[in-house]
């Protein structure tokens, strides 16, 4: 049996049963096409992980910036790129 199938198989047996029968009928069609498309954990993971590392590096360039600004290091221009959800500091 096809894998589509046998979802809909499940999630119609379910819904006879009275087995999650209201958020089935509301949610029919997105639980089944998140039962087919599988999740990849492994994939998540890796990806959280490099926007993680990614924002670890902005937060330190931003930081760095600020102390030398601080230090009154203003011997050139310093153009930055603040991600949306930066946190503003006081100079």
């Amino acid at each position: 049996m096809p894998l589509r199938e046998t979802v809909e198989t499940a999630v119609k047996e379910c819904m006879e049963k009275g087995i999650l029968r209201d958020f089935l009928l509301q949610k029919r069609a997105k639980v089944i096409s998140m039962s087919i498309f599988e999740f990849d954990q492994e994939l998540h993971d890796k990806t959280i992980r490099n926007e993680s590392r990614e924002e670890g590096r902005a937060e330190g360039r931003v930081s760095l910036v600020c102390q030398k600004l601080r230090k009154g290091k203003r011997e050139r221009t310093t153009y930055v790129v603040l991600p949306a959800n930066c946190v503003m500091y006081n100079l």
